[in-house]
């Protein structure tokens, strides 16, 4: 039961802002890489046992059960799941509350202990940039408000700066100077992991210096060789499939890939309206003036197609199943009646979609979460007075299996 939670813990991640999950080709303890000036950075193992206290961070443990609702929704949301048992309690060893300094403030973290791994997410309702993890957890990596890029190793809890303030011919300096009045000029944000933990791919728009246009590019650092490079111009990066990264083309409206090993980019979709990374491996899309959602598996290059009624509105937010073969989502069945909202599960392989009440008296208030496993997932549900409550649905049948013994009412 150890081996299967910590298995599916490093199995799940966010859609929007998350790393890929893929075989890794990891390094090893003794292995570390060179940063842009030179100097090693070390890419930390697994973490797999307690790491000393950090002398500046504020500990305060927590009992093995998370009973904190902020925490449990922070849990969920970064897609450890598979921690839950039958009755809501994460498998954790332990779990504390720390603030890290670092040179653009402090990160405030919850560390949990699940089966021997460090797991880490952001403190709800704290100031923080977005974590993200490498696929097995053993490190992260965020970008800080003044624009630089740091990887954060659990064991240690050391934060070291990974991005360079000059680069091919940018400077950082002079991109600070320049007015900006199109909106901020960012020098480095939104980063992603590669599945073999060795690539960091981040947006910029740090070309505007020269022309003054607001470009947002993608550049790429190597871990091992510490070089930094754009890689796409006019474009989004959206999931790393392995060394292989997919992105949205700003001038095409296309979703490309970039082979990093042989510097080779690819139109994969073209003609893209609607889009979201489901996990390591997926994307949906939408056509223009099209009713069909279209997800695409990388994997196998297939691609599977959901028709939609045009009296429906489906949301264009999913969660995939860990087997792929299932993608939960939420429609109304008619989209001028907000009561009309249920869940519905589409299956890839029979084009089967299965609609699901959603239980309590605002279905339009339902907040889908992720997959525990194959068969269930979990769903917050809201009422009108801001109480909350997390329950588990089998995707099958419809019922509800079991309930998250927190419930959350906003200050």
């Amino acid at each position: 039961m150890r081996k299967k939670a910590l298995f599916w813990a490093c199995a799940f991640i966010m859609a929007c802002t998350s790393a890929v999950l893929a075989n890794s080709i990891g390094l090893k303890s003794s292995d570390s890489a060179p940063d842009v000036e030179g100097t090693k950075v070390p890419v930390p193992e697994l973490s797999r046992q307690e790491a000393p206290k950090n002398a500046e961070a504020e500990v305060n443990p927590f009992p093995e059960s998370i009973t904190d609702p902020d925490k449990l929704a922070n849990l969920l949301q970064t897609g450890d799941l598979a921690s839950l048992v039958e009755d809501g309690i994460f498998q954790g060893n332990e779990n504390a509350s720390l603030a890290l300094d670092y040179p653009d403030g402090k990160l405030y973290v919850n560390k949990t202990f699940i089966n021997g791994a460090i797991l880490l997410t952001p403190q709800k309702g704290k100031p923080n940039p977005g974590l993200v993890h490498a696929n097995d957890f053993r490190f992260y990596v965020f970008a800080g408000p003044a624009g630089d890029l740091y990887l954060l190793e659990p064991e240690t809890l050391s934060i070291r700066q990974i991005s360079s303030v000059e680069t091919d011919g940018y400077s950082k300096e002079d991109l600070l100077a320049v007015a900006q009045p199109g909106g901020a000029l960012l020098w480095a944000y939104d980063p992603l992991i590669s599945g073999d933990n060795e690539l960091i791919s981040y947006m910029s728009n740090r070309r505007s210096i020269r022309h003054g246009e607001n470009d947002e590019d993608i550049w790429v650092i190597d871990l091992n060789s510490g070089r930094e490079n754009m890689v796409v111009e006019h474009a989004r990066a959206l999931l790393w499939y392995h060394r292989t990264l997919f992105f949205l083309d700003h001038v095409t409206n296309s979703i490309g890939s970039y082979d990093f090993d042989k510097q080779w980019i690819e139109e994969k979709i073209a003609n893209v309206e609607l889009y979201q990374p489901l996990n390591h491996n997926i994307l949906a899309f939408t056509h223009p003036n099209d009713q069909t959602i279209f997800f695409y598996n990388i994997s196998n290059n297939e691609t599977a197609k959901m028709q939609a009624d045009p009296s429906s509105r489906v949301t264009f937010h999913f969660r995939v199943s860990p087997d792929d073969k299932q993608i939960l989502g939420t429609m109304f069945t008619d989209r001028r009646d907000p009561n009309s909202r249920v869940l519905f599960v589409y299956d890839v392989e029979t084009s089967e979609v299965r609609h699901i009440k959603i239980p309590g008296k605002r279905p339009d208030l339902a907040e889908i979460r992720g997959w525990v496993d194959h068969e269930e997932f979990i769903v917050i549900l809201r009422s009108d007075d801001g109480d909350s409550q997390a329950v588990r649905i089998n995707s099958m049948t419809g019922e509800i299996t079991g309930h998250i013994p927190q419930v959350y009412t906003p200050p």
